[in-house]
């Protein structure tokens, strides 16, 4: 920006009329190579104003002791930016509603536990966090996805900056869970009328969340810089994100709610849908390519829990798939898309190196190539058929200890401790689990097999138990948290509950085909909708009860947590 611009913005300014901007707040997104001096001067001249600022990475001297100095006012407030701007809630919860592409077809798999991963990365990336700790999350192009709260806030964060809903029936704010997502404008034109100006008219009496997003602005080419100047002129922001957010929705409101029932924590990115990183072949299979490197990487942290190499893996992935990366896979320019693939295939291997693993096809192919459907097979399928339930795992291969044990009557592990099948039927008077293996013996399951299955009826967070009766790993996700717990070993059966790990029923356990056996529960033991509960069903081996489980039927399995899966999810 020339000098003379400088100087009127300035002056715009100070020939503002002053006016009640209590009702505005401005989130800024500096470039990654912005200097932030410029935003210091105004709020250093203009005591009014105020800002909530999300930093790709620390500032240097002397820019860092005025942003302490203005942090310590209350001036400033700080939120948690990812570096390198990946799209988060595109690769890590590409199946919420709010997630939206163009050619979006078909079922995604969520990865919460990544997603914590990634916000427990960031957070420690500044030290100025250990003195000003983040309140909310801001990182382009923002977006929230229902699920994503226990991330959150494990990391203290209570908002999340989004854009506006795709309904005008979805509410701008919506809490649940002590998190809110908060729908943004983005801000990047200073022309009254066009695309990227908000009139600021009614900020005084309805509040206005507004962004300033320096990473759009410089793929885009636009002049971020002269929008900084204007909006803060203009806009005079008088709170930051968490007070107007505080003012706007009490604490004592709770979730919020329509029609009885809690809104979906689910809003898109400000730039409206994700196509700009994945609506094209090569970045859809780009995305498809991360997901498959993602489930490399938690087999391998399975195996190796505390290893400490695994930090050098994990810095290495974050470095794969960075949002230009992405967005370059779609460059109009040929000889630039090709680079970017280079370099995004290049990086991805680099993470398979580390691990000791074979590089899989895709490393070598063109992106656009990869399917979906044959690099990332469903967890499991679902059939509901009246009063039965069908569940059928997917083909990923049981985890047998080293040796392979040997089992009686020349039985093939691979198949004998898989756990293929759990169907659940019901009458007015029982509920029956049958659970089949790949195979077994005449009658029943291999010798050795213990069996639990784990059944959360309400889907609500804290209101069930996480960890498994015997095995210290993994444990469930708390919307996952389990109320009925089936432990099955031999030809007997005991049912749990969430107030004692007491068995409060011993059951038979009948024998059916090779690799079959079923459970008969009563009614009165287990009354509810079984269609709408979710299960997580493992299969372990062996005597020790502590050990992990060879295989497991679930939604997700991944970093020592799991899913519970459920019909039409």
């Amino acid at each position: 920006m020339t000098r003379m611009a400088s100087r009127a913005a300035l002056l715009l300014l100070l020939l503002l009329p002053a006016r009640a901007a209590a009702g505005t707040t401005l989130l800024w997104l500096p470039p990654a190579d912005h200097s932030i001096g410029q935003a210091l001067e105004a709020l250093e001249k203009d005591p009014r104003l105020k800002l909530t600022l999300a930093l790709e990475s620390q500032p240097a001297e002397p820019e860092l002791s005025r942003l302490k100095a203005l942090l310590a006012e209350g001036r400033v407030e700080l939120a948690l930016r990812v570096p390198e701007a990946p799209p988060l809630f595109l690769l890590y919860y590409p199946n919420d509603p709010a997630s939206a592409w163009a050619g979006k077809r078909g079922e995604f798999r969520n990865n919460p536990y990544f997603f914590a991963l990634r916000l427990l990365d960031a957070r420690e990336r500044l030290p100025l966090y250990g003195e000003h700790p983040p309140r909310g999350l801001a990182s382009s192009p923002g977006g929230m996805a229902e699920g994503a709260q226990p991330a959150l806030r494990s990391v203290g964060l209570s908002w999340a900056a989004s854009g506006a809903p795709a309904s005008t029936d979805t509410p701008r704010i919506v809490s649940r869970d002590g998190v809110a997502a908060v729908s943004f404008d983005l801000l990047y034109s200073t022309v009254a009328g066009a695309p990227g100006y908000r009139a600021t008219a009614a900020c005084a009496v309805s509040p206005c969340f507004f962004v300033l997003d320096g990473v759009l602005d410089a793929d885009a080419g636009r002049d971020h810089a002269a929008a900084l100047d204007y909006w803060l002129a203009v806009a005079a922001p008088g709170m930051t994100v968490s007070e107007l957010l505080a003012s706007t929705v009490p604490a004592s409101a709770g979730d919020t709610m329509r029609h009885g029932v809690p809104v979906p924590l689910s809003l898109p990115p400000w730039s409206e849908d994700y196509t700009l990183w994945a609506g094209s072949p090569r970045q859809s299979g780009a995305v498809s390519a991360l997901a498959g490197l993602r489930d490399t990487m938690s087999l391998h942290m399975n195996e190796r829990p505390g290893d400490r190499a695994l930090r050098s893996v994990m810095q290495a992935y974050f470095a794969t798939g960075a949002g230009r990366e992405l967005s370059g896979l779609d460059s109009p320019d040929e000889e630039a898309r090709r680079e970017a693939e280079i370099s995004f295939q290049t990086r991805a291997a680099d993470v398979y190196r580390l691990m000791n693993t074979s590089l899989p096809r895709w490393i070598f192919a063109p992106l656009e190539k990869l399917s979906t459907e044959q690099e990332i097979p469903k967890a499991f399928t679902s059939r509901l058929d009246g009063r039965r339930l069908e569940l059928e795992n997917g083909h990923a291969r049981p985890s047998l200890p080293e040796p392979a044990p040997s089992l009686p009557g020349g039985l093939d592990p691979l198949k004998a401790l898989k756990l293929r099948s759990l169907h659940i039927s019901w009458n007015d008077e029982e509920v029956t689990f049958a659970f089949a293996a790949g195979a077994g013996p005449e009658l029943g399951l291999a010798g050795g097999v213990r069996l639990e299955l784990y059944i959360d009826v309400n889907k609500r967070q804290r209101a069930g138990r996480t960890s498994l009766l015997g095995a210290v790993s993994p444990r469930l996700y708390p919307e996952d948290a389990w109320e009925y717990a089936l432990s099955v070993r031999g030809g007997e059966a005991e049912l749990f509950t969430l107030g004692s790990l007491r068995p409060a029923a011993s059951l038979k356990a009948a024998p059916g085909a090779a690799g079959a056996l079923s459970v008969k529960v009563p009614r009165r033991l287990l009354a509810g909708a079984p269609e709408r509960w979710g299960y997580a069903a493992f299969l372990f081996f062996g005597d020790d009860a502590a050990a992990a489980p060879v295989d497991a039927l679930c939604a997700e399995n991944s970093g020592g947590y799991v899913h519970a899966a459920r019909h039409g999810k």
